[in-house]
């Protein structure tokens, strides 16, 4: 975990709490209060506890803000020549060569690439990386280079090296080419010899003719594609499972910018159906030559759109696709949480009408609903099945290099849909789900039925999807609402609304346990960053419409919407029988080097915003991460109660005459590690000496206390300062009521062992 300890904002601190490392100097003794100001009594026993969801908190990995630029390994744009939209087949490149475009005779049949005619003294090929994720150099780790060369006439050396504007080389190769009518991949491997950043890749020619693609500059320090940075900073939230990639982006609004999960694995669509061709050729890496048959090669991945392009290239070119993402899933020991278009354009940008798409055949609804059938087969059929079509894709998967399942255990259909026409599209899916059986009906399928409170009970009494439910359910399709599927929620909400949703007014507190009408909450996307709209008003009146606008001057991602966002995710915990999964979203956005780019992003507030070379981690990553690893699977009941102290308190800012909830607790009990875990989110601004008292459960003696605490509600984290970071600490002497000081603005975890 780590420790900052120079720039925080302590202020008050606990006499329960001492900074530094866990265990050092033996921590301090939790005495119980005479007077406390607050006890939290916990009742019950393990026996008749509420079970809380394994899977609770997670994450949501969306292609927004140039996620996949920053993500991918790959250092280059348009390495594959592909182009689309509004981006020509030689965006981002720059020759002096006779260029050509072609695609007949390529290393797939749909595959673009450019034929290059130098004559020139001095002849190149120049990328500069990406806008937002430009080309950058660590001193000591070794790059890759790697593209696919036809040299119909040209023999001799070809240069490659990353320069600066001035020209200077910072680390390169060189390759030494055939005449040849063949695809031939070429490989050199070399070290950088500076940490630089701001750079361009550059490839020197002699004179002749060849044809070029699927060229890649591509770091070591990179885990299955991903940018060590990167992907250490998703390892490091213990996520519990991975929804991807969208979003918006999984919806599109023509056929060129929807996500295809095919595309992404390298799958033609032709008119017997999709293939995903096998490449065999020669490879010459640094010099030594050899033969190699692969499937799903990047080079070979048809790219599409991406619905958040702007003016900058922005296209979905799969350097990280669904093989990667499976296998990401699988060393973060993470569940995947694919989304798959049902067969809609994005609603959202349709003024809310149901408009069908294409289908990769044409064919509509019905190549969706094949579209999800095969990625079901991808990830969990077999080689030797008796079903043709799941051992096509089975077979896929393995010769990617993956024979066994992946596991998949949930799929979403469509992302913020809704209405008459989405149930009835979404029900198609059900329907053959269930005709297929097997594999197919065993993934427990999501409905991705809206946004804000439009599906969450209370707000219009039963929820937008219920009657979709109630109604299937009268007809005969299934027996409990729970078998229509998982529904998907999605809160953009403002701090206020979030400190009012966790406690008294948490909608999931009333929802139905009765196994007839109970059914699971996908919490899809949810973060605090809506100021100046209320979903509900102060003293808890639920408005879905909104009310008026609010002043509100908190800065994105500042202390106290993860405040209210920790609070929230007590309430979360709290209905873990109800709430299965939960995410915020976004996780990415760009970084100007002190903050966030306003004018990159396209979503305004993330979890982390990044440069070509570091991310800069927010008080709202830093609540992700001590709460995922830090969930029971047993809810033990508790109530809390005030001595001396009001239960609410104002909310300190600006245009703060609200009152919420003084403080957000939460007990629950760990089945495998037998520890009690408390949360107390301390919202208010005095400290408050508060008693725990844990009844039957017997602690050990110790408790680990894992805090975040600033000051000032609105310090943002900058690459400069780190004001909201995780502290350590341990209490000894804790017994079945020991007392702990819960500073003003503060949330903390205690793991507490029992005998």
């Amino acid at each position: 975990m780590k420790k900052v300890l120079s720039t925080l904002c302590i202020g008050t601190v606990a006499a329960a709490i001492v900074l530094g490392t866990a265990g050092c100097g033996g921590g301090v003794r939790a005495s119980s209060f005479a007077s406390p100001q607050a006890t939290i009594t916990a009742s019950g026993d393990i026996a008749s506890a509420r079970s809380i969801s394994e899977d609770l908190f997670g994450v949501f990995l969306e292609d927004i803000n140039y996620t996949s630029q920053a993500m991918d390994d790959n250092l280059l744009a348009n390495g594959s020549f592909e182009g689309g939209g509004s981006y020509g087949v030689r965006a981002c490149w720059e020759t002096n060569a006779d260029v050509t475009e072609a695609t007949e005779g390529g290393i797939t049949p749909s595959a673009k690439y450019l034929t290059l005619k130098f004559s020139k003294p001095s002849n190149y090929l120049l990328n500069n990386g990406y806008d937002f994720a430009p080309i950058a150099l660590q001193k000591g780790t070794e790059y890759t280079f790697a593209a696919f060369i036809r040299a119909d006439d040209y023999a001799g050396e070809i240069k490659v090296s990353v320069v600066d504007g001035d020209l200077n080389a910072y680390g390169g190769g060189t390759l030494q080419v055939e005449k040849s009518a063949q695809w031939v991949k070429y490989v050199v491997t070399f070290k950088a010899t500076e940490t630089k950043e701001g750079l361009q890749f550059e490839m020197d020619f002699g004179n002749g003719t060849l044809s070029i693609d699927g060229v890649e500059l591509t770091t070591s320090d990179a885990t299955l594609g991903v940018k060590n940075y990167i992907y250490n900073a998703i390892a490091d939230l213990s996520p519990k499972f991975v929804r991807f990639p969208g979003g918006c982006i999984i919806e599109g609004t023509d056929m060129d910018v929807v996500y295809d999960w095919k595309n992404s694995v390298g799958a033609i669509a032709g008119d017997a159906g999709d293939d995903v061709p096998t490449l065999t050729y020669t490879e010459i890496v640094n010099g030594k030559s050899a033969q190699k048959t692969t499937r799903g090669e990047w080079a070979a991945r048809p790219t599409n759109g991406d619905l958040w392009s702007g003016s900058q290239f922005y296209r979905l070119e799969y350097g990280v696709g669904f093989y990667e993402y499976f296998l990401m899933c699988e060393k973060l020991g993470a569940k995947p949480i694919p989304i798959v278009n049902c067969g809609l354009k994005c609603m959202s940008r349709t003024g809310g009408r149901a408009e069908a798409l294409e289908g990769r055949h044409g064919n509509g609804k019905a190549d969706y609903i094949q579209d999800a059938l095969d990625l079901i087969a991808f990830a969990n059929g077999s080689t030797t099945s008796s079903d043709a079509n799941e051992k096509y894709w089975a077979q896929v998967r393995a010769d990617m290099g993956h024979p066994e399942p992946f596991g998949l255990e949930y799929i979403g259909v469509g992302n913020e849909q809704y209405f008459e026409k989405y149930y009835e599209y979404y029900e198609s899916f059900l329907e053959a789900f269930a005709e297929k059986g097997g594999i197919y009906a065993a993934v427990t399928p999501i409905v991705g039925c809206g946004t804000q409170f439009h599906d969450a009970q209370r707000s219009n009494s039963e929820g937008m999807v219920v009657p979709y439910m109630k109604k299937y359910r009268e007809a005969g399709k299934i027996g409990a609402l729970s078998e229509y599927g998982m529904v998907d929620h999605h809160y953009y909400l403002n701090y206020y609304d979030f400190f009012h949703f966790a406690g008294k007014d948490m909608i999931y507190d009333s929802y139905s346990r009765d196994a007839s009408t109970k059914y699971e909450v996908f919490v899809g996307e949810y973060s605090a960053n809506e100021p100046n709209t209320r979903y509900i008003r102060a003293g808890g009146e639920f408005d879905p419409a909104g009310a008026a606008g609010l002043s509100m001057p908190a800065p994105m991602n500042s202390w106290v919407t993860a405040l209210s966002e920790a609070a929230y995710m007590t309430g979360l915990e709290r209905n873990g029988d109800v709430v299965h999964l939960a995410a915020y979203a976004p996780m990415f956005g760009v970084s100007d080097g002190n903050f966030k780019d306003d004018a990159a992003n396209q979503w305004d507030v993330d979890m982390m915003y990044f440069t070509s070379t570091k991310l800069l981690l927010t008080p709202n990553y830093y609540v992700q991460q001590i709460f995922a690893p830090n969930t029971g699977t047993k809810l033990i009941a508790s109530a809390l109660e005030y001595s001396g102290v009001s239960d609410t308190c104002k909310l300190a800012s600006a245009s703060g005459n609200e009152q919420i909830e003084r403080v957000y607790s939460v007990i629950s009990y760990d089945e495998a590690t037998k520890e009690i875990i408390v949360k107390i989110v301390n919202a208010g601004d005095l400290a408050l000496d508060i008693n725990v008292a844990l009844g039957a459960f017997a602690p050990k003696g110790t408790a680990n206390v894992t805090m975040l605490q600033c000051d000032d509600l609105f310090a943002v984290n900058t690459f400069a300062a780190t004001p909201v970071a995780p502290q350590e600490s341990k209490l000894t002497g804790v017994g079945q009521t020991f007392g702990y000081t819960a500073p003003k603005f503060s949330a903390s975890i205690l793991r507490i062992p029992t005998k």
